[in-house]
């Protein structure tokens, strides 16, 4: 069995150039070709806030993208009668690590998937009305973990730099810069950011009386096994971190804060996802940053851009025609 999830940007070149009677043909036929082959795609959380955040947004010419988008992912990942989502990184690590479902949080996922539902096959109007505080709550959540994630790597770096002013690091030491660089591609980052991962969830699992306290043993165990097996995510993070040795680095540029959302999706990346169900689960996206990070990571295999996908499905489907 083969899952295929796509980004934000694979949908929208899904959808490019299609008014809505095109996209409903064109997209059916891609899934039919999918079918054939065993391939499941499945809608991730990320995207859909994603998407849905520009629809919350202004009636512009992002809100129309996103719309469309958003109704090529409910074909691609649904019907009628029901729609195929995963589960987001936070929900499949505490599985992976603790075996437990917090079950509220997995109602905010489920309930994206409900908006999309809506907004594909109801009135546009309509399901906006309906769910216009989900939308509000959507854009504030972005906005905030956007947020937090820059206010973090502004703490991270002052840190390592209390006298740096912007974003760039001992901007007028190479010596220190070196040094630095050697810190943010060892091991020991890795230890710091699975360490930072592991002992959020379990301060939030624990906090929710969903798990017994662990001991630092306990946390350090989880800790490597963290490392081992999310190696995708962590080399996201490490060349995120890298950024920051580069002269007059401005992470307050537009769309820098994206990462976050980035190194999220990146947790589909591995052997490590739906192992239960003997699956093998595909990325496609043509963000290089995400790529690389990937092909750093071992997993390349495991990840398409747009082009290279269709490539191979219709490589696949002319093999069963032929």
């Amino acid at each position: 069995m083969e899952i295929v999830i796509f980004d934000t940007n694979a949908y929208r070149n899904l959808s490019t150039n299609k008014d809505l009677i095109e996209l409903e043909t064109e997209v059916q036929k891609f899934k039919q070709i999918e079918q054939k082959e065993n391939i499941s795609a499945m809608m991730h959380p990320i995207v859909i806030k994603e998407l849905l955040y520009h629809v919350a947004g202004e009636r512009d010419g992002m809100h129309e993208k996103a719309l469309k988008a958003l109704k090529s992912m409910f074909i691609h990942c649904g019907d009628t009668d029901k729609f195929f989502i995963l589960a987001d990184f936070d929900l499949q690590i505490s599985n992976f690590f603790y075996k437990v479902i917090d079950k509220n949080r997995e109602r905010i996922d489920l309930q994206l998937g409900e908006i999309v539902s809506a907004l594909s096959l109801y009135s546009v109007d309509a399901a906006l009305q309906k769910y216009q505080f989900n939308l509000k709550q959507i854009r504030e959540q972005i906005q905030e973990t956007e947020h937090f994630f820059k206010r973090q790597l502004k703490l991270f770096i002052r840190n390592i730099d209390p006298d740096t002013e912007d974003w760039t690091i001992f901007q007028n030491d190479d010596q220190k810069r070196k040094k630095a660089l050697a810190y943010f591609t060892s091991s020991r980052i890795e230890y710091e950011i699975a360490s930072g991962y592991i002992t959020f969830l379990h301060d939030n699992l624990l906090s929710k009386d969903l798990i017994t306290a662990d001991s630092p043993e306990q946390l350090h165990r989880k800790t490597l096994a963290f490392i081992e097996i999310f190696q995708a995510p962590i080399k996201l993070y490490k060349e995120v971190l890298k950024k920051f040795i580069q002269p007059n680095m401005n992470f307050d540029a537009k769309s820098r804060e994206n990462f976050v959302w980035d190194i999220h999706l990146m947790f589909t990346v591995g052997d490590h996802i739906l192992s239960a169900m003997n699956a093998n689960i595909y990325l496609v996206t043509s963000d290089n940053e995400m790529r690389n990070a990937a092909k750093l990571s071992g997993s390349l295999s495991k990840v398409f851009s747009f082009e290279e996908y269709v490539e191979y499905i219709t490589g696949r489907k002319a093999n069963y025609e032929n």
